[in-house]
């Protein structure tokens, strides 16, 4: 199942839409790193929300989020069309130098989901 959003006003002018794809959390994964403390504005009620990414052979990527509360925690993938034809989704964004500067922090400290 897909969930589209629109960025919020105070984030973003613009309003870039985007789609997520919510799918289990791995624990424990050393390549996925949280960027942010938890924040509990969320698109989900009753989740706190951290920002997720992944270091590439291009750089830091933004995979999307992960989403916990006390009964447990799950990803919501950055989706959209892939323009590949071996595939129907792409996953993620490249990170904007802010974010990655954070998964760089986040990387060096050894911290992962």
């Amino acid at each position: 199942r897909l969930y589209n959003f629109k960025q919020p006003r105070r984030l973003s002018a613009a309003e870039l839409p985007f789609s997520v794809a919510p799918v289990a959390f791995p624990r424990d994964d050393p390549r996925l790193l949280v960027a942010s403390a938890a924040h509990a504005d969320s698109w989900f009620p009753g989740y706190a929300w951290e920002v997720v990414g992944a270091r590439t052979p291009c750089g830091f990527a933004h995979l999307g989020w992960r989403f916990a509360n006390a009964e447990g925690a799950f990803l919501a993938l950055i989706v959209r069309p892939s323009d590949d034809e071996a595939a129907a989704w792409a996953v993620g964004n490249p990170a904007t130098a802010a974010l990655a500067a954070l998964f760089l922090t986040t990387s060096a400290r050894g911290a992962s989901l």
